[in-house]
């Protein structure tokens, strides 16, 4: 009788070892592609001023003419200066980036123009309703 309480005891106390460890582990946040990392700069056809952006290891900073910063991170964070970002890669090269509270959302690839050796392509869904122009906004390394 001894040996089978004991031989329970032992079984019940290795499951409960067994079941209390955490075997989920935390998803690794990747880093946003070095194609499109570094300091870019665009005009805005209203007010012909630059538009700036940021894009580091896992943030991404805008200062858009007339307007403050805006700050936009992919690593978990509690702060509150910075918005979660959640990246994606979609099949014609582009990398999207979008929030799930806001209607923030850009998808960005890198490419070469006759002007600049470098260039970043922004694709927008829909056209611009005040130009009506097209769906390709650029932004140049500065």
């Amino acid at each position: 009788m001894k040996k089978t309480f004991i031989a329970t005891v032992a079984l019940s106390l290795g499951m409960v070892g067994i079941i209390a460890t955490p075997t989920a582990t935390q998803a690794k946040t990747k880093p946003i592609p070095t194609s499109i990392r570094g300091k870019w700069r665009s005009k805005d056809p209203y007010t012909h001023k630059y538009n700036y952006k940021i894009i580091g290891k896992y943030t991404i900073t805008d200062k858009y003419s007339g307007s403050g910063k805006t700050y936009w991170t992919i690593k978990p964070t509690r702060s509150k200066k910075y918005q979660r970002l959640y990246m994606g890669h979609l099949k014609n090269g582009y990398y999207k980036f979008e929030t799930q509270f806001s209607t923030f959302g850009d998808a960005f690839k890198r490419i070469k123009t006759k002007k600049h050796r470098v260039a970043l392509r922004s694709y927008a869904s829909a056209m611009d309703p005040y130009t009506r122009f097209g769906k390709y906004a650029y932004w140049y390394h500065y």
